[in-house]
Parts: structure tokens; C-alpha cells; sequence
């Protein structure tokens, strides 16, 4: 993304691969270790809340949920801050937590941004993910059909489970890069004006599909205009 003339990027993905291992493994280990420490209790708190199911304190079943619900937020919170972390320690190679703070000064910044992405994005990988299921089970069904003369129901079952779990593997990986996409987006914005001193990175595609988004959250906030709906009772 950060660099001008992206032609002449040679092995990109094994010098990347390469900085990780050198690098940034340990701001990965640690990442991982946090989200651990953090899991590790959920997982303790739902083992005894599964051995009160015939207890009769009603008040510990309660706490026992409100914690356990309480830790899976936060474990999804620190998984987000710490995969956009991840991102700027690629871009700018910070320690772990200075990165964490950076990316969650990003997404605060551009919470606007960072919701509409999520939310398109996400609806458009999931119905990828039921094309691609409901592709693979209609082609097993023909598969089938023509040559075999059993009962298709079992096998076109686990042919769509198994469809629709490949699928979210794969698109797992575009997730990741539309959240990358968008970070480096936003700390180009943060970074540069767009003036011939100080150009953008991102692509004229990329900056006109932002533009959009952004010219659609200030006609949302725009104020109304008194003098265009003095007249309205008269409608």
C-alpha cells in the first residue's frame, strides 16, 4: 500500500514473511498471550456454570452468565484492537502496545468509516459464503443424482457443511484485508493531505468510493434548513 511504484515490489509476501519472523514475532506471541489470559477464565467460569445446572442458587448461575458474558466481549474486543494493531506494527514496526494504542485511536477517529466497511463487508462475505455453499451442494446434488441410486440427503448435508466451512476459511483472509485496506486508508488520510507535497497513496478508485461514504455522512448530519420547511404545514 505504502509505496508509490507498486510494480516494482519484488517477493513481496516472503519479505513480509520474512520481517514477521525476525521482527514482529514477539508482538504476535504477546497479542496471542493476552487474548489467552483472558479466554482462559471464560472457559473456567462456563465449566462451572455447566456443573450449577441443577443448583438451586440462582444468584450464582447470574453472576456466573454476567461474567462470562462480560469476558467474551472483551476477549472479541481485544482480538479486533489487536489484529488493526497487528496492521500498524506492519506499517510503522511499533512494539505491541503502542501499536494497540495507535490502532485504537484510528478506529475511534474513524468510527463512521470503520462501521459502514464492517457492515457492508461482512453482509457481502456472508452471502458469498451461501453462494458458494449453495453452489457446491446444487453440483453435488446433479453429481449424484446421475450416478448414484441412494438416498442423497445425508451426503448433500455434510457436502453443505463442509461447503460452507471451507468457504469461511478462505473468505476469512478477504476479511482480514478489507480491515488492513481500511487501517492503511485511514492512517494515509492521517498522514497526508493530498497536496503535491504530501500526494496519497491509495488508488483514485479507493479514494472516490471513500469520498462517497463520507459525502454520505455529512448529508445524514446536515442540519435542516428552516426557510426550505417554513411552508410544510401548508402541504
Amino acid at each position: 500500500y505504502f509505496t508509490r511504484k507498486k510494480r516494482s515490489l519484488t517477493n513481496p509476501i516472503c519479505k513480509s514473511l520474512n520481517r514477521l519472523i525476525f521482527y514482529h514475532l514477539g508482538s504476535v506471541a504477546l497479542g496471542s498471550l493476552i487474548v489467552t489470559l483472558v479466554k482462559i477464565p471464560r472457559m473456567i467460569f462456563m465449566w462451572i456454570d455447566a456443573k450449577l445446572k441443577g443448583s438451586q442458587n440462582a444468584v450464582a448461575k447470574f453472576i456466573l452468565k454476567c461474567l462470562v458474558c462480560c469476558l467474551w466481549c472483551l476477549e472479541n474486543c481485544l482480538k479486533f484492537i489487536s489484529a488493526n494493531a497487528y496492521v500498524i506494527i506492519a506499517i510503522d514496526g511499533e512494539n505491541f502496545f503502542p501499536a494497540c494504542r495507535r490502532a485504537f485511536e484510528i478506529i475511534v477517529e474513524n468510527a463512521f468509516r470503520v462501521a459502514i466497511i464492517n457492515c457492508v463487508g461482512d453482509f457481502a462475505l456472508f452471502l458469498a459464503k451461501l453462494v458458494i455453499t449453495a453452489l457446491v451442494t446444487l453440483i453435488g446434488a446433479l453429481w449424484l443424482s446421475f450416478y448414484t441410486n441412494y438416498p442423497a440427503v445425508i451426503p448433500l448435508i455434510i457436502v453443505c457443511i463442509c461447503a460452507f466451512l471451507i468457504a469461511h476459511c478462505l473468505l476469512s483472509l478477504y476479511e482480514s484485508l478489507v480491515d488492513t485496506l481500511l487501517i492503511c486508508f485511514c492512517e494515509d488520510c492521517s498522514a497526508n493531505d493530498g497536496k503535491p507535497s504530501s500526494e496519497y497513496y491509495m488508488s483514485e478508485r479507493l479514494k472516490q468510493f471513500m469520498d462517497k461514504t463520507e459525502s454520505g455522512k455529512n448529508e445524514k448530519q446536515q442540519p435542516l434548513d428552516p426557510e426550505k420547511y417554513k411552508n410544510a404545514s401548508d402541504v
